[in-house]
């Protein structure tokens, strides 16, 4: 029997893909402005619209690292999770109902792995300072959320067939 993991894998990668677009529209085109900034950095630059665009910039560089890094930490686990099924593909519906535990397991180290790695590039990152309050918790909200979304549409998705039933709304 021919191993439909590449094909599984690419579907998941699309499905992230999109997440990451619409991650990318949401920071770049609505949080990622001059609102966004501190009351503080906008007094000191008001000026300085040079040097005010320098820190939006750099504002909508750290979301985009950060919402890369939940989106592909959500991928990454997406992709154990097919290994693992493809490694020990399960034989009846017990055995594949059992897959939930796993997939469960893994959806919440998404959750813990994207908030992290979201603390860490924008509410413990240098330009935290920058940030009017509330703007780096929207962001790692907005990357968490599309990271779920990510791990559980595509494995949902790319799930066999007879595996279907372990990714919730998927499976009958």
């Amino acid at each position: 029997m021919a191993s439909n993991l590449p094909v599984r894998l690419a579907s998941v990668l699309g499905v992230n893909v999109v997440a990451f677009g619409a991650f990318f529209a949401a920071a770049k085109f609505g949080i990622a402005d001059q609102s966004s900034l501190a009351q503080g950095v906008l007094e000191r630059l008001q000026d300085d619209p040079a040097s005010l665009q320098v820190r939006v910039d750099d504002l909508a560089g750290q979301l985009l690292a950060a919402g890369a890094a939940a989106i592909g930490i959500a991928f990454a686990l997406a992709v154990i999770w097919l290994i693992m099924l493809e490694a020990r593909p399960p034989v009846g519906d017990a055995s594949a109902r059992a897959k939930r535990q796993p997939w469960a397991g893994l959806l919440v180290a998404t959750v813990l792995a994207a908030s992290g790695a979201g603390w860490a590039l924008l509410i413990n990152a240098p330009i935290a300072e920058l940030l009017a309050s509330g703007v780096g918790l929207t962001g790692i909200a907005i990357a968490v959320v599309l990271a779920v979304i990510g791990y559980w549409v595509g494995t949902g998705l790319a799930a066999p067939r007879s595996c279907k039933v372990a990714v919730p709304g998927f499976g009958g």
